[in-house]
């Protein structure tokens, strides 16, 4: 096992009528913690044309991430999915997929985005994909209030990136920590 600290910077600067605004600081983190980790991958590589690669794979499904991040280097548009379910009895460490809560979600990451980060595999969930998607009725999730009791663990079993392009690859940059090997 490895100890590791890692620390994590962000900023975002809006540069306007010759003044600087915006948050954060490139000289100090934003947040910093120590890791006990089995197994760290990072590197580069290429995302083809119509192509997808795998963040983290779903062949480690039964595997925990503390740590899945990417950025893009140089041009390029990638769809970030990422599939939930409900472990089996994450209560007593089974983070097997049952394969009966099955959800996607995705997001659109341009180059000019900075870094793409889950700092957590675990999510949360409900019996039906028409509860999650719910709205209290106030533009915001019905999980947050009239679901909030029946609402469960769910785990990221999966993150992939697929290349929209039909003319260029997309180099990316990765960095994935799990807790085991």
């Amino acid at each position: 096992m490895t100890t590791a600290i890692i620390r994590t910077y962000a900023a975002i600067v809006i540069e306007k009528d010759g003044r600087e605004e915006g948050i954060g600081s490139m000289s100090t983190p934003v947040g910093e913690a120590t890791y006990t980790f089995g197994y760290q991958f990072s590197g580069r590589r290429n995302v083809a044309t119509a192509n997808s690669t795998a963040i983290f794979p779903y062949a480690d499904a039964g595997q925990r991430y503390e740590l899945a991040a990417f950025r893009i280097i140089g041009d390029g548009t990638l769809i970030v999915s990422m599939l939930f379910d409900k472990p089996t009895n994450p209560t007593l460490d089974d983070w097997t997929p049952l394969g009966t809560q099955e959800r996607w979600q995705h997001q659109a990451w341009t180059c000019k985005k900075g870094l793409w980060v889950s700092n957590s595999d675990v999510g949360y969930g409900l019996a039906s994909a028409a509860n999650e998607a719910a709205d209290n009725g106030s533009h915001l999730p019905a999980l947050w209030t009239t679901y909030v009791a029946t609402m469960f663990t769910k785990k990221c079993y999966c993150i992939q990136v697929y290349n929209p392009s039909t003319t260029a690859a997309v180099e990316i940059e990765t960095t994935l920590i799990r807790p085991t090997a």
